[in-house]
This record gives C-alpha cells, structure tokens and sequence, in this order.
C-alpha cells in the first residue's frame, strides 16, 4: 500500500543529497510491495495478505527504538490520545485491506490512481473537520489531481461504478473501484489523526498503531478463513509484500530527516510509474490512452504542486 508520513522536516531543514533518492525508493519499494499483493490474487484472501503486513511492519520496531522507551511507550498516555491512536489504527487496517483489495481486483495503475484522490479527501477533511485553512495552491493541485483521477477511470470504470452503487450488486470492477476509492478515504482519515497525535504521543506509539491496526483489524476477519500458502512462490509473494511495506517505512522515515515534506509528496508520483511499468511488463497489460492521459495529469499536478509551494515558500521568506 502507498505510504504516508507526517512527521517530516520544516521548509527551512537543510536539505540532504540523499533524501531525494531514499524516497525514491522508498515508494518504488511500497510499489513493489503493491505488485506482491496483485500476484497474490487467487492464491489468499485480501484480508490474509494485509494481516501479513502488520505482523512484517513489527522488524521496523528496533530501527524506531529509543534508549528511554519501554514497553510502555508502544501507546498513548492519555484518553485524547488514545482515541486518536485507535482512529488510526481503524484506518490503516481498513486502508491496507481495501488497498490489497483493489490492487487484486484492478489494474495496477487504475487502481494506483484511484488512490491518489487522496489529497482532495485531505484538503476537505482540513476544512470541515480541523476548520483550518487550506491554500488555494493545495485546492488547485487537488482538484487537477481529481481531474486526472476522472479521465484515469474511464467512462467504462465510472459507468461499473455508478452501477454497483445504484444496484448494490458488486462486479469486480466495480467493488475494485470503490475499495481504492476507500483508500483514499482511509489514508485521509489517518493523516488527520496522526496530526492530532503529535506532541501527544512519541514515534513508536504513532508507528505502532501502523502495525497493531491490520494485525487486529484484519486478523479477527480472516482468522475463520485461514488459507496455508501452498507453494514457495506464494509464501515469497507474500513475504514480499510485508517486508517490502516495512522496508519503504524505513526509507521514507530516513527521506523525512533530510528533505522536506512537499519533496517526498513529489517522489510518491514515481509510483504511477511503477505501476504502469509492472502492470506492462509483467501483465502484459498495455492501459488504454485515456490512462495514460489520466497519468500524466496527475503527474502534472504533482509537479505543479512543488512549484507552487516553492513560489509560496520564497513569497514568505522575501516578507
């Protein structure tokens, strides 16, 4: 699943020349790791795939590990916070369930896309639910965002998906559809949590509902359903994608040390590239043109984003 991270370095950080390529890889692994779970599709359930990230994201405990934490310090102290640990929690076992979910159903840059709804759902959230003001750069990138996310869809999925909600009767392409769009949703949902978090509780309690959210969440819904890996391939599939899901936390918790968080919101657009390229190459899918118009707006508002709020940055140093 794509990550987020919300702990990153102020605009005036120095910057540091390998910040730019951890992320890099960072989202190429958490691509990659996307690439597992749709190759899992027909061998395990979705919900057996996202249980297996949890349980792989608990190697990242002793990279996070500090001198003065206990056991302890793996949760919040107080109830403000743990109402806010537990939301997160929901939402990243809902967002990686859904998202393995969409990956098996759609194809990888379709379903990729559909994620990248992301940005509007957090701008909303911003004003609705923190009643905090959202600049007019950030709603211009959003909504060129939605505009790519539109022509990425397609009027086949659109029409799939208008039916599915009209007749509650689910196709693939259909439920595929709204569980990315779900993602979205999750994912949104989450940053405002773990904004609500900071100064309220420490990395490891953040990280840790990260991991404790699909180890519960979709433990209690698979664990009737328990299907054994029935081949080598399989269990590698599966290992890749927990362990490279973990490993791409790492890389983008490295990347937010040493550039700023617009830059790694830029990197996280390499992964319509990634997709596009696995889905070709190893699917032999070839998208039609209005995806590949669809990615390329969205690309565009990645790029223009970084150029507005460069703009902005250089506006607020000048006064």
């Amino acid at each position: 699943m794509s990550g987020e991270t919300e702990r990153t370095p102020s605009v005036n950080q120095p910057e540091n020349a390998m910040g730019m390529p951890l992320a890099l890889i960072a989202f190429l692994s958490f691509s990659t790791s996307d690439l597992c779970s749709k190759l899992l599709n027909g061998s395990l359930p979705p919900y057996e795939v996202a249980f297996s990230g949890g349980v792989l994201g608990i190697l990242l405990f002793p990279a996070i590990w500090r001198k003065e934490y206990t056991l302890r310090s793996f949760f919040p102290t107080n109830k403000t916070a743990w109402l806010l640990w537990i939301l997160r929690a929901f939402c990243v076992f809902a967002a990686t369930a859904l998202s393995v979910t969409a990956f098996m159903l759609l194809p990888l840059p379709v379903a990729q896309s559909l994620m990248f709804l992301m940005p509007l759902v957090t701008a909303i959230l911003t004003v609705t639910v923190l009643r905090e003001k959202v600049p007019a750069s950030t709603w211009i990138v959003a909504l060129v965002g939605f505009v790519g996310v539109v022509t990425v869809a397609g009027p086949g999925l659109l029409k799939s998906l208008q039916e599915t909600m009209a007749s509650g009767q689910f196709d693939s392409l259909g439920f595929g559809g709204l569980c990315a769009i779900g993602v979205s949703f999750a994912a949104g949902i989450n940053i405002m949590a773990a904004r609500g978090l900071t100064g309220k509780a420490n990395d490891l309690s953040i990280y840790a509902a990260v991991v404790f959210g699909p180890i519960i969440g979709d433990g209690i819904i698979f664990g009737h359903t328990f299907v054994l890996p029935s081949s080598l391939t399989v269990w590698t599939e599966l290992f890749g994608y927990g362990f490279l899901a973990a490993l791409a936390q790492l890389f983008l918790i490295y990347a937010s040390q040493r550039i700023a968080a617009a830059q790694i919101t830029l990197a996280q657009y390499s992964q319509l590239i990634w997709t596009t390229v696995f889905s070709i190459l190893i699917f032999k899918d070839f998208p039609p043109l209005h995806t590949y118009a669809g990615l390329g707006i969205i690309l565009f508002s990645g790029i223009l984003g970084a150029i507005l709020q460069r703009r902005e940055r250089a506006a607020l140093k000048a006064m």
